[in-house]
């Protein structure tokens, strides 16, 4: 297996901290304000986040948090700057500052590589909310992505439940397939909940959007399936994913006629359900576009690859 490049940071009573995975002990004392603090062993420009209970009132994305990244110990921290409402409530149109980092929805995006990620305790809490009881971040270069390589090692196929995004309501559905696949995940593990239901804890009022990678996760693990976002590295991790008896919820992107067999014809972003491999290597999944077909759909391993990283091999992952 390649090393994971997803960290959790589980937060023990404020001030004590158990760094796992790829996270490395910080290098300097971690500020009394903090949430997290990551110091990685090789550099990236892209990050994303998940946080994880206890339950829904938690904080479930990075859109009120104050976040910085450092290029190395010796580099003053630079914040990374969030779109502000405007006057409807909504994010400003109005382009950031060139050259600053900011948080692109759900995704750090950095001007140049970074080695430190820092993420402070919002100002004021939202009412209600309170602070998460683990913080995970995974990472990677923009620039070296490519697709994914490995043979397909898992062969069969899930009985995960189907949930088209058309469930959700005419007004929302074209919007809703990033809740669609957490849908089917939860309910895969038995968890009642309706696309509709899904979609309303999703929603990211920041963003106007219901696809915030980092408010998919919470709602998972939130409701009982303890998830994260990760950037993957190998089809190894799908192969382990799958044979853990877990479905798998990844991120494409492609060109018209790029994908033999699509749902739909080509999409800026879009997330299906990875549920099984055939003998050939090809993929099965629940792709909720389509209500008539959606369901155990096959899409031919290569071209399936190269739309995966088209939109940065991000994939919703279960947790053991």
């Amino acid at each position: 297996m390649p090393q994971r490049r997803t960290a959790i940071v589980a937060l023990l009573a404020l001030a004590g901290w158990a760094n796992l995975a790829a996270a490395q002990p910080p290098s300097e004392p971690v500020p009394p304000n903090a949430l997290a603090l990551w110091t990685i062993s090789e550099t990236f420009d892209r990050a994303v986040l998940s946080f994880q209970g206890p339950g829904q009132n938690s904080l479930a994305d990075a859109t009120t948090c104050k976040i910085f990244v450092r290029e190395s110990a010796e580099k003053p921290w630079r914040e990374v700057l969030h779109k502000q409402p405007g006057p409807d409530g909504k994010p400003s149109a109005l382009p950031l500052p060139a050259g600053e980092p900011f948080l692109d929805e759900d995704t750090i995006t950095c001007p140049s590589p970074m080695t430190m990620l820092r993420v402070d305790r919002p100002v004021t809490l939202p009412a209600g909310v309170v602070l998460p009881a683990k913080v995970a971040m995974t990472h990677w270069t923009e620039a070296t992505v490519k697709p994914l390589s490995g043979p397909a090692v898992f062969v069969g196929k899930l009985k995960v439940p189907f949930t088209p995004q058309r469930d959700a309501g005419k007004e929302i559905a074209s919007r809703v397939c990033s809740p669609s696949v957490v849908t089917m995940m939860l309910q895969y593990f038995g968890k009642d909940l309706s696309i509709a239901a899904v979609a309303q804890q999703a929603y990211d009022q920041t963003n106007d959007i219901y696809g915030n990678w980092s408010r998919a996760a919470w709602v998972l693990s939130s409701n009982g399936v303890p998830a994260h976002v990760q950037h993957l590295t190998s089809t190894a991790e799908i192969d382990a994913s799958l044979a853990a008896g877990h479905p798998i919820a990844v991120s494409i992107r492609y060109g018209k006629g790029e994908l033999p067999g699509a749902m739909v014809s080509g999409t800026d972003g879009h997330l299906v359900l990875i549920i099984g491999q055939t003998p050939a290597g090809d993929f099965i999944m629940n792709d909720a576009a389509s209500w008539e077909h959606g369901a155990g759909a096959v899409y031919p391993r290569q071209p399936f690859l190269k739309a995966m990283a088209n939109a940065s091999n991000i994939a919703y992952v279960i947790e053991p």
